[in-house]
This record gives C-alpha cells, structure tokens and sequence, in this order.
C-alpha cells in the first residue's frame, strides 16, 4: 500500500548567505518525519523502499531526513532547497 504523507513548513526567518543559521526549527520537523519512516519501518516496509521529498524547506527537511537519519532509505527528492552543513555535518551518518 502507497502512503504518502504532506506537511507544510514554514522556517519564519530569512535567509542569506551571511545569517546565522538556526537549528531549532529544523531540528522538530527532521524527528516528526523520522518517526514517520520508523512507523513505516515498523510496519514491515523495508527502509530502502522509504523515499522522503520535499520542496523549499521541506526539501531541506526532506535532506537532514535523508542525512542524519539511522536508516539508510531508499532515496530523497529535494527540489529547489538547501543542506545547511555549516551545523548538521556532525550529524551526518556513514551511510549518508
């Protein structure tokens, strides 16, 4: 059976390329989607057969997702967003 589950995210700050960035808001909504995989997971799909998307910043939730996750997943579709490495590089796992 084919789930699909859609969030809105919106990140309430500017970006440019000399601003700091700010974990907190990506941190919550990175866990809530790895909770979904877990689920999943948990309910016998294989966690190379999860694929996680997103556009703008879900994209970027959608990459953290992908990177800092303990699963490996099957793929990410990220459209038109950004990995902010400067904090979340730490995270990454070896199977990123």
């Amino acid at each position: 059976m084919l789930r699909v589950y859609l969030t809105c995210h919106f990140l309430g700050s500017t970006f440019d390329w000399k601003s700091a960035e700010d974990e907190k808001p990506l941190l919550k909504p990175t866990h809530n989607i790895s909770e979904l995989v877990t689920g999943e997971v948990d309910a016998g799909i294989p966690a190379n057969c999860v694929v996680v998307g997103g556009f703008d910043q879900g994209a970027v939730i959608s990459l953290l997702t992908f990177l800092t996750g303990e699963r490996k997943l099957g793929s990410v579709v990220a459209l038109r967003g950004w990995v902010p490495l400067s904090k979340f590089k730490s995270m990454a796992f070896d199977h990123a």
